[in-house]
């Protein structure tokens, strides 16, 4: 049920948001240091089979990835983008959440959001479902908002500011995204 609404939460962020700011969270080929309370572009990479996929990169691929990993498509819902031309789409399973939007040159679906469930895959700074709160803060400093049981890491201060939200039930993340905000 919990990964229900979390899903029903992204959803609502992606669909009535009202603005379109595409944030540069590209890699580059220098790897960022990683340092407590700094949130850097490198974090909002998420790796799968030893493949790197930064937000903001065509989803194409992840989605081939995960369909040969796991033997089968992930499920998949769709509405029309308030923010873009196009469908924005959510794939998920049991493990993982994807959420798109359209807005690749020809109309690609573009990696928005990543959510895991699963402790298989853990973020950029090594952090999975399962680790205790103090080693989130450990890693990633004690910069962020707590709101929900969440905790929420900002990029910067802009409204629009990309996003890293760890889930906690008794201080132990039961699941995390990475989140591009293309929207506000």
């Amino acid at each position: 049920m919990k990964k229900y609404l979390a899903l029903l939460s992204i959803l609502a962020m992606l669909f009535c948001s009202a603005c379109a700011n595409k944030a540069d969270t590209s890699s580059s080929q220098e790897a960022n240091a990683f340092v407590p309370g700094e949130i850097v572009a490198n974090d909002f990479i998420f790796t799968f089979a030893g493949t790197e996929y930064p937000l903001g990169s065509e989803a194409a691929a992840l989605i081939s990835a995960i369909k040969t990993v796991y033997g089968a498509e992930m499920d998949m819902s769709e509405a029309q983008s308030c923010m873009f031309a196009g469908m924005d789409r959510e794939y998920y399973n049991d493990d993982l959440v994807l959420a798109t939007y359209p807005y690749g040159k020809n109309g690609e679906d573009m990696l928005e959001t990543v959510m895991v469930f699963s402790p298989e895959y853990p973020t950029a700074r090594g952090i999975c479902v399962g680790a205790e709160r103090a080693l989130v803060e450990k890693t990633y400093g004690e910069n962020y908002t707590f709101d929900f049981n969440q905790m929420f890491y900002s990029m910067n201060s802009e409204e629009n500011s990309p996003l890293i939200v760890f889930t906690l039930e008794n201080d132990i993340v039961t699941d995390y995204y990475i989140f591009l905000n293309t929207g506000v």
